[in-house]
């Protein structure tokens, strides 16, 4: 019986989890909407932050959907830089705009080292993730609602928002650069 748990668990992760590619296949397609450019961001629900807290007074925050360390396994055989290089890319990207944007990497609580706050800490010291990161909250159903209130399944997937809490720009991490940040910063 467990057996066929995890066995459902695997096939409904591979669902949702997509190389980067493909999400940009489906972006063209038109089947990923970018439906929540120009209004405002959903609030962002989170059981527990690590590495800081939510910083209102940034021009500019990522909000950062990251592959959880069960999604990493999947993929740590697999030739899919785009699941596992996306933390790495985020960090690099906080190391060079950190002063000016916050990234606010969300987790799905749904592995059991994210599940666990001393094996979460560990994941997230052992991988030198120093941008603000918070595990979200799931409803009485199990529904996790920030993934939820932005209608993501797809990870790695970032939001931009700006100070007037406008959703400015979305898409893979490793589409937004240096530019397209200060260009928004203007906005």
């Amino acid at each position: 019986m467990k057996s066929i748990y995890i066995f459902l668990a695997l096939f409904l992760l591979a669902q949702i989890v997509y190389s980067q590619e493909h999400i940009e296949e489906i972006r063209v397609k038109g089947l990923i909407k970018n439906e929540f450019l120009g209004k405002d961001a959903p609030k962002i629900l989170c059981s527990k932050f690590f590495n800081g807290k939510i910083d209102i007074k940034k021009n500019l925050k990522i909000i950062y959907f990251m592959p959880n360390p069960f999604i990493e396994k999947i993929y740590k055989k697999k030739d899919n830089n785009d699941i596992k290089g996306a933390n790495k890319y985020m960090n690099s990207l906080y190391e060079k705009i950190g002063n000016d944007v916050q990234i606010i990497g969300i987790a799905d609580p749904d592995d059991d080292v994210t599940a666990d706050v001393n094996k979460f800490k560990t994941y997230l010291k052992k991988r030198n993730i120093k941008f603000l990161v918070g595990i979200d909250k799931t409803n009485k159903k199990g529904n996790l609602l920030t993934f939820g209130a932005y209608k993501r399944g797809i990870v790695p997937y970032i939001f931009l928002v700006n100070k007037k809490n406008k959703i400015v720009w979305e898409g893979i991490p490793q589409k937004i650069s240096k530019k397209i940040i200060k260009e928004k910063i203007k906005d």
